[in-house]
């Protein structure tokens, strides 16, 4: 039921968060079978009751604890690791954001699961690493170069399946320009693998 809600969306007429409120409830029912068979749908149950409740603007401390029981219950998905890590980038805590986002890159994720495509999140995580080194390499070089590795592991995920993002090239743009001002020999984007720090 909660995937219905979630699926509806806004009903004409009626408040636009009924349907989120509605599919919070199911979620939340779900999530509450910890020991019950299909554990990606528990798995699935809770994550969504966090990611729902921070669109309906529940209080950040209560979303990052669900966020937090959601790693704990499956250690082996990254999703709420990088939703914690985003939380702390866009407020502009850069040591916290890179603490959860450095962590969301060493985990090996699996290769097929429900609500999961392990290109796209691949993606996001080595691409959020990669704004986290730039802004915490400002004065420190060792950082900036390992933002621009995070950045090209990205950019390699899409190119090996013959997919650039146009936002990948204004960030590539970016490091291209700081290479220059810095005189840094730039990277090749070509199979790089970074060593998480």
């Amino acid at each position: 039921m909660g995937q219905t809600y979630l699926c509806i969306g806004e009903i004409p007429g009626q408040d636009k968060n009924d349907c989120y409120k509605q599919a919070l409830k199911y979620f939340s029912l779900r999530g509450e079978f910890l020991d019950a068979p299909y554990k990606e749908e528990t798995y699935n149950a809770l994550f969504f009751k966090a990611n729902i409740s921070d669109v309906l603007g529940k209080p950040t401390d209560d979303v990052l604890l669900l966020y937090l029981k959601c790693a704990e219950f499956d250690a082996t998905r990254i999703e709420p690791l990088i939703a914690i890590g985003q939380y702390y980038y866009d407020k502009k805590k850069f040591v916290m954001a890179f603490m959860y986002i450095n962590f969301a890159c060493r985990h090996d994720t699996p290769e097929v699961s429900m609500n999961f495509n392990k290109l796209n999140w691949d993606y996001v995580r080595w691409r959020l690493l990669s704004l986290i080194c730039l802004e915490l390499g400002k004065g420190n070089i060792d950082l900036f170069k390992a933002g621009k590795e995070a950045l090209d592991v990205a950019i390699d995920g899409y190119k090996k399946h013959g997919e650039v993002l146009p936002l990948d090239l204004e960030l590539q743009k970016l490091y291209i320009d700081i290479d220059n001002k810095l005189n840094i020999k730039p990277s090749s984007n070509t199979d790089m693998e970074l060593k998480t720090i």
